[in-house]
């Protein structure tokens, strides 16, 4: 089995990467040097020349605040590019599995989000990945789209990497407090994905729109709470004093993105197509921060 995967460059993309996928898989991935998702027409060529069985698009334009301002080039990446990778599946029968969302919701709904609700983004971040979503389902029949939540890795930039740096040299930091949702770790993704690809390969599942997040859920401020207190039992030097963390609300917080206040995902659908049960948020983002203290303190020269 041939396997492509755009995007091997970001947090998702490299978690995949440390997977360890059958002997009989081929992964051949490629980064921002080696496929233009600026320039999306000239993906069609690696597809038709690889022919591989099914396409990983990991490859998105992220930035949140910065594609108010940069709505095309956002589109272009989040909306175009997958429309092009979706045709180019159809033409030779691969799947495709890309990662979409919270951010396509308004977050107005009082429980956690399933596969069916209409999404209404508030941002155009959050819009250009809905069309991306729409864009796959009309061009292809055999595709996987995972609705995600809050990812973080020990990879790239993310907020509990922000939180803990920022900790250690800051004594107040402001956190929005009424934001909910579950945060995912890359690794999580990329095991989920490592189940669907054998699920792919035996002809067990069912095409469409899975929403894959870690269980429970929590504001970005009891987030970083967790994230804080773990790193001073862990020993990590936190300069962030104990009443330091302030809560702030999200019309306070003066991002230029909106985002939605309740990013909460009903994932049943998942569990029940893969026979599963999702750990709870916690779990993984204390044993993250252990692992991230561990590493800053042998960088440091501080491990015992």
């Amino acid at each position: 089995m041939k396997i492509v995967l755009f995007g091997k460059d970001g947090q998702l993309g490299q978690a995949i990467q440390s997977i360890a996928l059958p002997e009989d898989v081929t992964l051949i991935a490629f980064g921002r040097d080696t496929a233009n998702f600026e320039q999306p027409q000239s993906l069609r060529k690696i597809i038709a020349d690889i022919k591989p069985d099914i396409i990983i698009n990991a490859a998105a334009y992220t930035q949140v605040d910065k594609a108010e301002e940069e709505y095309d080039l956002a589109h272009m990446i989040n909306a175009v590019a997958p429309s092009v990778l979706a045709e180019e599946a159809s033409k030779i029968g691969a799947w495709l599995i890309h990662y979409s969302t919270d951010y396509v919701f308004d977050g107005k709904k009082q429980g956690a989000y399933t596969e069916t609700d209409t999404p209404a983004p508030l941002s155009a971040y959050g819009r250009t990945k809905r069309d991306g979503d729409e864009a796959i389902s009309q061009h292809h029949d055999k595709y996987i789209i995972f609705r995600t939540c809050w990812c973080y890795s020990q990879y790239g930039q993310n907020f509990a990497k922000t939180m803990l740096n920022l900790a250690q040299t800051r004594e107040q930091l402001k956190i929005v407090s009424d934001q909910i949702g579950a945060p995912t770790n890359a690794l999580l993704i990329a095991k989920i994905t490592e189940q669907m690809i054998d699920k792919i390969s035996k002809n067990s599942i069912a095409a469409g729109i899975y929403n894959l997040s870690a269980s429970g859920h929590v504001s970005w401020y009891d987030y970083a709470k967790t994230l804080i207190q773990t790193a001073r039992d862990e020993g990590l030097p936190i300069t962030v004093k104990d009443d330091g963390l302030i809560p702030v609300l999200a019309k306070d917080y003066g991002a230029k993105a909106i985002r939605p206040h309740n990013s909460r995902l009903d994932t049943s659908k998942l569990s029940t197509a893969l026979g599963i049960d999702l750990p709870n948020w916690k779990e993984d983002v204390i044993s993250f921060t252990k692992n991230f203290c561990k590493t800053q303190k042998e960088k440091n020269g501080l491990s015992s």
